[in-house]
């Protein structure tokens, strides 16, 4: 007997370790792998900041958004590695597959000359530029700077260089067409699901596909619960809820008053450490001098900035921003890369208990055309989840119905027609409904009542289970104009337990006409 007879190979076992499929999901693997160490790092040295910036402004008696509940999660392994996720599965994703896509186009359509690397090399390098034409953004720079190349390589390696194809006059491989189904089922499912990519896209995916089951419900409540921590990794100046401010050489003390009154309007908190400042300002013969880092950013006269000073620290935010690409290209990665890893994590879910039954070749076709199916089937349910009430005769009885869908399209139109739900009386049912979608709208439409009971109803909403329900709330309060409503979101901020609630009930704060003072 031959060695072979003698030490026979598991065709079923070989096809799954040995598989295409297989080899491009460990490399996946590895590109995010890489960029949840980054992430975990990047969220985690932005924790560290922003705690120190919260504790230095509790110690000075201001309100501090997280407050002292949340405040210590920030130093947490657990806050940095589960926020990071949030730029794993975006940037991380996008970045990986737009890797693997360029290994597959260097070795499988280009030509093999080392003078083609020129197509890939220079939009990486351009990817770099961009990310850094702020001044230096170390962070940012790292996942471009290690991501793409690692799985570059990685697929080059082990992937696509074949024995047969090393010349570098080797002609490629031709696209086959089982290639090109693979391909264009994600292309595909793309382009259907921009069709709905219109007006509230994303609350509609969180009502009719999250809200609307238990693993849904988890997946939005791990979405608020760790979001905000990679959020303020990459904020603008402008956009943080609250900015630490120190003013240095304020020798005259009526001018340090009168700068200190006018910041607290914008949020800007005077604190007594240079270190922990966003903004530090020079005070010098009336002359403000705005600077961060030890960097004189823009200069004004004290005249000019007292009276609108919105414009300069807006400036001085715009100049600062060092993230502005890397928001947008976050923001690309989310629409993108992230649905796509949704697609392939699927997909390899599905190929792995199929290849046991069939062929590799057939496991990768049935498991595309599965995915394909997934696809429609929930872009069904999402356009069918979308209801609409046209005229306003239809929302009593809308808000009668046994179909929650339906309660929800008539709570949207009485958000949207700026309508009384008061007028209503079947809306009461719906303060106790079991339905977070419908608990939720609720919550907005009473925004725009104006009735005593409705606002006792809406204030009730501060003690929902579901923060999504009780941010609904506070943004309501803020609607309604009622400063009323300003004690019970004071009280909200310092007993919350959930930093998004604290962050909505700071906005219907400030909303409301209230502002910071050392005495909070």
């Amino acid at each position: 007997m031959t060695s072979s007879s003698s030490n026979p190979v598991n065709p079923v076992k070989y096809s799954i370790w040995h598989s295409i499929p297989l080899r491009a999901a460990l490399i996946i693997f590895l590109g995010l792998a890489a960029a949840q160490i980054i992430a975990s790092l990047h969220v985690g040295f932005s924790n560290l900041e922003v705690y120190e910036k919260m504790r230095v402004l509790r110690e000075a008696s201001y309100l501090i958004v997280p407050n002292a509940y949340v405040l210590p999660s920030l130093t947490e392994w657990k806050s940095a590695i589960l926020g990071g996720l949030f730029f794993t599965l975006s940037v991380g994703v996008f970045l990986t597959l737009l890797s693997l896509g360029a290994a597959w186009l260097r070795h499988r359509v280009l030509p093999r000359r080392k003078a083609v690397l020129l197509v890939f090399l220079l939009p990486w390098l351009a990817l770099l530029i961009a990310l850094n034409m702020r001044g230096f953004s170390r962070m940012p720079t790292l996942y471009a700077l290690i991501i793409p190349p690692l799985v570059y390589l990685a697929a080059s390696k082990c992937l696509f260089l074949q024995p047969h194809q090393a010349h570098k006059n080797a002609l490629p491989s031709p696209v086959r067409p089982l290639t090109l189904f693979h391909l264009l089922s994600p292309l595909l499912l793309a382009l259907l699901w921009v069709t709905q990519m219109k007006g509230p896209y994303f609350g509609d995916v969180r009502d009719y596909l999250l809200l609307s089951n238990s693993a849904g419900t988890k997946v939005s409540d791990f979405y608020y619960r760790y979001t905000l921590y990679p959020a303020e990794a990459f904020k603008s100046l402008d956009q943080k809820l609250i900015r630490a401010v120190f003013l240095k050489s304020t020798q005259n003390v009526a001018v340090g008053q009168a700068l200190e009154r006018e910041l607290l309007k914008h949020d800007y908190l005077t604190v007594s450490k240079e270190d922990v400042s966003e903004l530090v300002i020079t005070v010098r013969d009336h002359e403000l001098r705005l600077e961060k880092g030890g960097v004189s950013v823009s200069s004004v006269k004290l005249q000019e900035f007292l009276p609108s000073p919105a414009q300069w620290l807006t400036d001085f935010s715009v100049k600062t921003d060092r993230h502005g690409f890397f928001r947008k290209l976050t923001f690309i990665s989310l629409l993108v890369g992230f649905p796509l890893f949704l697609y392939l994590s699927l997909y390899g879910l599905l190929l792995l208990p199929l290849s046991l039954f069939f062929s590799p070749r057939t496991a990768s076709v049935v498991a595309t055309f599965l995915c394909l199916l997934a696809g429609i089937l929930l872009l069904m349910l999402l356009f069918t989840g979308r209801e609409a009430i046209h005229d306003e005769g239809q929302v009593a009885g809308a808000l009668q119905s046994a179909n929650s869908k339906t309660k929800v399209a008539a709570l949207k139109f009485i958000y949207d027609k700026e309508l009384d739900i008061a007028r209503y009386p079947a809306y009461r049912d719906l303060l106790k409904s079991s339905s977070i979608p419908e608990r939720c709208w609720a919550a907005k439409a009473l925004g725009a009542s104006r009735r005593g009971e409705s606002f006792r109803d809406l204030l009730s909403f501060k003690d929902d289970p579901h923060p999504t329900v009780v941010s609904a709330s506070f943004q309501a309060l803020a609607k309604r104009k009622n400063p009323a409503a300003i004690p019970s979101l004071l009280a909200s901020i310092e007993t919350s337990m959930d930093w998004y609630n604290q962050w909505n009930a700071y906005k219907a704060l400030r909303t409301l006409g209230w502002k910071q003072s050392k005495s909070n």
